[in-house]
């Protein structure tokens, strides 16, 4: 990706040397477990040219505050209507909820935007 596209093959191991990807994988992967646990170093983006790190600290606040929304509007809806349910099984409210549980969970999840 950095590198031109007629790269001569010396280009190609020195950038591969300076990202160090000529070392074996699981190296790789110790050297990167070692930069997180002790320096909370991940490294750089390759699209924003930023720090990780950076990146995550800026979309934390939305992260969360996204999620607690999310958490409570479920907890208002759902809360109640399965005690209902609880109450009184196979009723209008019972089966609707249990109608919108199942679609819930079985829609493809790039619909219900979650991973």
């Amino acid at each position: 990706m950095w590198l031109e596209e007629d790269y001569t093959l010396e280009e190609y191991e020195v950038m591969k040397a300076y990202l160090g990807l000529d070392k074996p994988i699981y190296i790789q992967f110790i050297k990167y477990l070692g930069k997180i646990i002790v320096h909370w170093d991940m490294g750089y983006s390759y699209l924003t040219e930023k720090p990780v790190t950076r990146a995550i600290q800026e979309r934390l606040a939305a992260t969360f505050i996204l999620s607690g929304v999310g958490l409570l509007i479920g907890l208002v809806i759902a809360l109640p209507v399965g005690i209902i349910s609880a109450i009184k099984p196979y009723s209008k409210i019972d089966n609707i909820g249990m109608i919108t549980a199942i679609l819930g969970v079985s829609a493809p999840s790039f619909w219900r935007g979650s991973c």
